[in-house]
């Protein structure tokens, strides 16, 4: 699995290496794989979670107030194992790569893991701090989404980026997870996504091209 990750990626799992050696741990748990998330300087997630304000000694001090670190470091320092929701957050990374079509696992992938795998420590250092993990996760998808170049011979993109004159803010972020969607064949939930986005005078000066969106991919160009 390792060989897909990004170098960024890979430099996050050094970081939170180092974090769970600081903290004296037996294993390399979500906690540090936040810290570490945080440390990587110039990620998606790095980016996103500056935005949201995650700062990271006020991680570590939610941290060491739901485990108190052990005052020694253990015996044998060996090669630190990950724990088993850490292992689980590996393998949901490699998911979110392959469901947002991306050939690597970058840091936007074990950021989204994260949040995914919602029983850690991790993901209850956010609560904790006050964010709504559902959130976390918009803000990561809207930075990958509307990050992603445009293709002009991709039919249902061009249509997308054709809307961004007219179309802005959260509804056009939908615009694009709308696409996302399609190009997963997702057609029923994207059908649902695009009925969500309401009757606003944007979207009724776009009906046409939304309408056009709907049938190119039921038709199956993609």
């Amino acid at each position: 699995m390792f060989d897909k990750f990004t170098d960024r990626a890979r430099k996050i799992l050094r970081f939170a290496r180092e974090e769970a050696e600081k903290l004296n741990s037996e294993f390399i748990g979500t906690e540090h794989m936040l810290m570490g998330l945080i440390r990587e300087d110039g990620g998606v997630a790095s980016d996103v979670l500056k935005k949201l304000q995650v700062d990271l000694e006020q991680v570590r001090k939610e941290v060491e107030k739901m485990i108190a670190p052990p005052k020694e470091a253990p015996a044998y320092r060996g090669q630190l194992p990950f724990s088993p929701r850490a292992k689980k957050v590996l393998e949901l990374s490699a998911e979110q790569a392959l469901e947002l079509n991306s050939e690597t696992i970058g840091t936007e992938h074990l950021l989204l893991a994260l949040v995914l795998e919602n029983e850690g420590i991790a993901a209850q250092v956010l609560i904790n701090m006050g964010l709504d993990l559902a959130r976390v996760q918009q803000a990561v998808l809207d930075t990958v989404l509307l990050s992603k170049p445009v293709k002009l011979n991709d039919p249902l993109q061009k249509l997308s980026s054709d809307l961004a004159g007219n179309i802005e803010g959260p509804i056009f972020t939908k615009l694009q997870q709308a696409y996302d969607l399609g190009r997963q064949e997702e057609r029923g939930r994207l059908r649902r996504l695009i009925l969500d986005l309401g009757d606003s005078p944007e979207i009724k000066a776009a009906a046409e091209v939304l309408k056009k969106a709907i049938n190119t991919i039921e038709k199956g160009l993609l």
